[in-house]
């Protein structure tokens, strides 16, 4: 967990489960935390997929687990908070899209299946509550020696949080333009939805009103993560890089950092 000011503290796995008590019995190393995204709601709870026993969790800020959900997911994957405060995660082997409701002394105490999809992985929402995630295989074969292949996706789709679905960005959303492996999505405060593909080392941008310009194409080499600040920068996790790399956004339309 990071503050304005840098590094606040680090929240571990949980050592008083099941799992970790038959691991210590038998002798082996207590396992850590393996996540795979993260997201905060408004309620200052922070939720997170875990790989490690494909679970969902949510913890608050002091580091504890207030629930631990595993049942119907098969492979959870990605996180995002709606303006309820609910959680939505995206089940990339089991297909679906959950909604899941916690409170911080009871746990989970809601969750329903939002919609099925193809491989869903990543996913964001905006302001009003519709929910975008990412469909369908795409590989980034660009790979360095000694790294794993991405696997993002190729399309866009949406749904809103009555299970209704809406907007979809084909993979070819362009005559000549086509998503090779988003890895990343974000909605600005206008409803715009912005996209990371690492395989294009690109950012483009997908008005609400439909349409998209390439809002970043020079200075990245693999883009994996986006986020908006409220003061309007654009964060862009570039994980070859090994860095976080910061660009204006709304001052100025095709930004440098």
């Amino acid at each position: 967990v990071f503050t304005r000011k840098g590094f606040l503290k680090e929240i571990r796995r949980s050592p008083c489960g099941i799992d970790s008590f038959v691991l210590s019995f038998l002798g082996a190393d207590l396992p850590n935390l393996t996540p795979l995204s993260v997201t905060m709601n408004c309620h200052g709870l922070i939720g997170v997929t875990d790989s490690y026993d494909n679970s969902m969790k949510v913890y608050t800020l002091d580091g504890h687990c207030v629930a631990c959900h595993r049942s119907q997911l098969c492979k959870p994957w990605g996180i995002t908070a709606l303006p309820s405060g609910q959680f939505v995660v995206t089940d990339v082997e089991g297909g679906k899209l959950w909604c899941f409701t916690v409170d911080r002394g009871v746990g989970v105490v809601k969750y329903s299946c939002l919609c099925s999809a193809v491989r869903p992985k990543f996913v964001t929402c905006d302001a009003e509550g519709t929910i975008y995630f990412t469909q369908g295989l795409g590989l980034n074969l660009e790979n360095r020696q000694h790294e794993h292949h991405l696997e993002g996706g190729f399309s866009i789709g949406s749904v809103g949080p009555d299970g209704q679905l809406g907007r979809q960005i084909s993979h070819f959303f362009s005559e000549n333009e086509d998503f090779r492996c988003i890895a990343g999505m974000c909605v600005d405060s206008r409803g715009d939805l912005i996209v990371a593909d690492s395989s294009r080392k690109e950012i483009l941008h997908f008005p609400k009103g439909g349409g998209y310009n390439i809002l970043i194409r020079e200075g990245l080499t693999c883009p994996v993560g986006i986020a908006i600040t409220p003061k309007g920068q654009l964060l862009v996790l570039d994980c070859w890089d090994h860095c976080i790399k910061i660009y204006s956004y709304h001052l100025r339309r095709y930004s440098t950092p």
